[in-house]
């Protein structure tokens, strides 16, 4: 079978990831060489589209373990002493991975605007509040985020935390990130397909 048509544990295949993660044509056809996803990944880094790798995953984890991966990111972008607002965030980021209730959710995205949008930590806030059922205030009529949303600002806060620090750095930080991305999907059983195998539509379920 074309790897593309690979499901994944999300229920998804393969195509449906990439079409969502918007990737490359130049990205896409090493997936045509590729007989298994890791292997893609890992083609991706080695050709230096560390981007597309990194959108692939953010799109192809499920959404807890997706910002858990941005999260991680963050925490190692920030330092060991971020400023008293980053580290808060960082904590009500994690309090929301540990149990995604939607108290915690919207605390998350308070959280994130103090310690600021264009900082790792507020991102990845941020794609925690983007990964619940509504937008809109607790009492008011639900307002789901647009598909994806939630997938592109996990990306959006690897991207950042990569080029946060050293220039020099960056692609190593990358390399880092992906793998840890890769690792996480393991253990998640994400290259595993479903019982039965059959695709869905939509969105990565959670889990």
């Amino acid at each position: 079978m074309n790897t593309t048509e690979t499901v994944l544990g999300s229920g998804r295949t393969v195509a449906a990831v990439c079409a969502d993660a918007e990737m490359e044509e130049e990205a896409l056809a090493l997936l045509e060489e590729a007989n298994a996803v890791p292997a893609f990944l890992d083609r991706l880094c080695e050709e230096g589209h560390h981007a597309d790798a990194v959108a692939f995953l953010a799109h192809a984890l499920p959404p807890r373990q997706a910002v858990g991966w941005a999260w991680v990111c963050a925490k190692e972008a920030m330092g060991d002493d971020p400023p008293a607002e980053v580290a808060e965030s960082l904590d009500v980021t994690r309090a929301w991975i540990k149990e995604p209730s939607d108290e915690v959710r919207r605390a998350a995205f308070d959280a994130a605007d103090r310690a600021g949008m264009a900082t790792p930590a507020g991102a990845a806030g941020l794609a925690a509040f983007f990964s619940g059922d509504s937008l809109a205030p607790p009492d008011s009529e639900p307002a789901p985020p647009p598909e994806g949303l939630a997938g592109r600002t996990v990306a959006g806060c690897v991207h950042m935390s990569a080029a946060w620090g050293e220039p020099e750095e960056t692609t190593d930080r990358y390399e880092d990130y992906v793998r840890r991305g890769v690792e996480l999907a393991d253990r998640v059983k994400l290259w595993e397909p479903p019982p039965g195998g059959q695709a869905v539509s939509g969105g990565a379920s959670d889990s």
